[in-house]
């Protein structure tokens, strides 16, 4: 969503990691976006979370994200 935060929570190669991830987070109530990307060693799926209207709510989810050993990093999504 144009003008919306993220959190960027990695880019997994297998499935079951991102499975892991997702489960996580839902458990700590934090929204889990799934992505897929291609690359030359075939397709990887990018992880997210959010939207979040502030900067200062993603990076509360981000602190959130760490205590599961998930390095989050914020961005905000280009307005349209």
């Amino acid at each position: 969503m144009p003008g919306k935060f993220y959190l960027n929570a990695g880019v997994y190669a297998q499935t079951a990691n991102v499975d892991k991830a997702v489960q996580q987070l839902q458990g700590a109530k934090l929204n889990a976006l799934r992505q897929t990307v291609s690359s030359s060693k075939g397709d990887l799926t990018r992880l997210r979370i959010g939207p979040f209207d502030t900067r200062q709510q993603a990076e509360q989810a981000a602190a959130k994200a760490k205590q599961l050993r998930i390095d989050a990093s914020v961005f905000q999504h280009p307005r349209g």
